[in-house]
């Protein structure tokens, strides 16, 4: 059986939850359309050419019992799509805006003054992980919107790669800042002063 959504689509839909609206960078529908953009997706993904239907052309191509397979299917196809689409050069844009914007939370920690974080998930896989913030000035991980639970979303979306390939290409938000940098001191004396090595884009997990 195939047929139509006679209302809104249901890409519209899905993308409309508030965490997407504002973590999400939508991608353009010419995305779906070139050739290497999926390439070995249709092998990793159950019903993958009606969960395509879905997204591309709003069509449920599929009997009744099977929408709910096709539905999340869509879902992890468009969250894996979304994972390769933001490391093009145009969506990079896109997200260095929102970074810019602080859409993906600040630093909770005192000495990083409010520092604008990024997007971070520990897998590529769907169902593995929970989206993250990496946060450039004390290279930290942290859980994203840590009093707002509805944010909560799969960190396939944007994986594990993304923060090295934008910090990068945008080198300049590869910083620390070292003046507010915590040094721990008794009686005025400075500890461990040089115990560590700190390297550029090295990801410490916070407990």
């Amino acid at each position: 059986n195939s047929y139509s959504l006679t209302q809104d689509t249901w890409l519209n839909d899905f993308l409309s939850k508030p965490e997407f609206q504002q973590l999400i960078t939508p991608i353009p529908m010419e995305y779906f359309d070139e050739s290497l953009a999926l390439y070995g997706l249709e092998k990793e993904i159950g019903f993958y050419r009606q969960a395509f239907k879905l997204i591309r052309e709003n069509i449920f191509d599929c009997d009744d019992e099977q929408q709910d397979d096709v539905e999340r299917a869509a879902m992890i196809l468009y969250s894996k799509a979304h994972q390769r689409y933001i490391r093009t050069s145009s969506a990079l844009q896109d997200v260095k805006s929102a970074f810019q914007n602080g859409n993906y939370g600040t630093c909770p920690r005192v000495n990083c003054h409010n520092q604008h974080m990024l997007p971070y998930g520990d897998s590529n896989d769907p169902g593995k992980s929970i989206l993250r913030c990496y946060c450039p000035n004390c290279k930290k991980l942290y859980k994203m919107f840590q009093s707002k639970l509805e944010f909560y979303i799969d960190g396939c979306f944007f994986g594990p790669d993304l923060v090295g390939i934008f910090l990068l290409t945008y080198p300049e938000f590869a910083f620390q800042n070292k003046e507010n940098e915590y040094v721990p001191k008794v009686y005025g004396f400075e500890l461990y002063k040089n115990a560590l090595i700190k390297q550029q884009f090295t990801l410490r997990k916070i407990e």
